[in-house]
């Protein structure tokens, strides 16, 4: 069953995404949630929840489920990834992009460096196939906490 997805105004930004990525032929619920993800690139952790004991910094995990090749979700991936890479590079040069297979352990490494360099690291991810990303060893169950943290 697809999911009803809420109005959305036809000259917001995910309104034009949509109608961007209506040629494309990929799932509008993919395109919703990429301009969803796509915002969350472009805000970093500047969106913040005003909870009574912490403040939630706002982060968009979103994993894209169908049979295989039935609603192009590495097309509705990639080329969301496409916009957030050139997003990345002009204005925020210091952020990790993360788009092909990496390991557990090379992504860590990378936040460790950002860390030391910046004071803090930034990362966004976007890749086709997550298990390969989260890795399937005794690393892979840190990755999680690591994301979230």
């Amino acid at each position: 069953m697809i999911p009803q997805l809420p109005k959305v105004p036809s000259d917001s930004f995910i309104g034009r995404y949509m109608e961007y990525m209506s040629g494309l032929e990929t799932a509008q619920v993919f395109d919703f949630w990429s301009a969803l993800w796509l915002m969350s690139v472009a805000f970093g952790r500047t969106v913040i929840v005003d909870r009574p004991r912490l403040p939630v910094h706002m982060n968009i995990f979103a994993i894209f489920v169908a049979e295989s090749g039935w609603a192009r979700k590495s097309t509705a991936e990639k080329e969301a990834m496409k916009i957030a890479r050139e997003f990345v590079l002009k204005n925020r040069p210091e952020t990790i992009l993360v788009a092909d297979a990496t390991s557990p352990q090379q992504f860590v490494n990378e936040l460790v460096t950002q860390t030391k360099t910046n004071g803090e690291a930034t990362a966004v991810i976007g890749i086709s196939e997550l298990v390969r990303f989260l890795g399937r060893g005794a690393m892979s169950t840190d990755m999680p906490g690591l994301l979230t943290d």
